[in-house]
This record gives structure tokens, C-alpha cells and sequence, in this order.
């Protein structure tokens, strides 16, 4: 291998790693309600959104029971990031990205799931995702025109 393929090699897997320079340089933290499992939106609404609340240690967004977070675009979020939920007192939980929707909801809404595996499996179904998630911000009241 010549050295500028190794020199190739080591930049990208720094980058997919998340250490090139466009990382962020602290962890996206959701803060959820004790017993808290299922969809967690964050809602991008530059008008009724909150201001993201930057800490020494992380970025933290406090969802409330209805799992919806409003928050004024946060640039934070498109950088390579490590993204976890916690409790309130601190218990970690396992979180995963879902999707994003986009298009007659108030704005731009990025979906995770927080839960088990089996729970992740269930709600990331590509086949049945987008209609549970619709069915979702319905319910939540965040399709434009209702």
C-alpha cells in the first residue's frame, strides 16, 4: 500500500469516526421523562422553537411526556454527533435515529426511537415507519391544517 493510500485511508476513517473537523465537539443529549420509551421528535421551528441549551458537557434538549421538542434550528444537530437519552437522574437509555419528515408538519421534524432493540425493530420497520410516525404528529397536532 503506498503511503498516500494509507494517508487516504486514515483521513476517512477519521472523518466516518467522527474526529474530522465538522464533529461536534460534545454529545446531543435528550433529557426524557422516568419510563419514557417510543418516538422522540425534535421539531424544527425557528418561530415557537426554543433556544438549544449549550452546557460544558453536552447540548441538552429536555423532552417533555409527549416526546415533542421544539427548537429553533439547531446547526449543532448536522454535524457528525453522538446523540444520547438519559433520565432525569441520570439512567442512560438506548436511542436511535428514525428518519426525518419534512414536507405539512410545522417543520422540519427529526424522528428517534428511544427504547430496547425490540422497540427499535418495531417503530424503524421501513415498510410501517412513515405511517406510525404520521400517525404520530397527528395525534400530537403537528400536520399543517388541522
Amino acid at each position: 500500500m503506498s503511503r498516500l493510500t494509507a494517508a487516504a485511508c486514515v483521513a476517512a476513517c477519521l472523518t466516518i469516526a467522527g474526529c474530522g473537523s465538522d464533529s461536534l465537539d460534545r454529545p446531543i443529549r435528550f433529557v426524557v421523562p422516568d419510563g419514557f420509551e417510543g418516538y422522540l421528535a425534535l421539531v424544527i421551528d425557528d418561530t415557537h422553537g426554543s433556544v438549544i441549551d449549550k452546557t460544558p458537557d453536552a447540548y441538552l434538549f429536555n423532552v417533555p411526556a409527549s416526546g415533542v421538542v421544539l427548537s429553533e434550528r439547531p446547526d449543532e444537530i448536522y454535524s457528525w454527533h453522538v446523540t444520547e437519552a438519559v433520565t432525569a437522574a441520570g439512567k442512560r437509555l438506548s436511542i436511535k435515529s428514525a428518519s426525518t419528515h419534512w414536507g405539512d408538519t410545522r417543520g422540519e421534524v427529526l424522528f428517534f426511537v428511544v427504547g430496547g432493540d425490540e422497540l427499535q425493530r418495531r417503530l424503524n420497520n421501513h415498510g410501517e415507519a412513515r405511517q406510525h410516525q404520521r400517525v404520530w404528529l397527528e395525534d400530537r397536532g403537528l400536520i399543517l391544517g388541522q
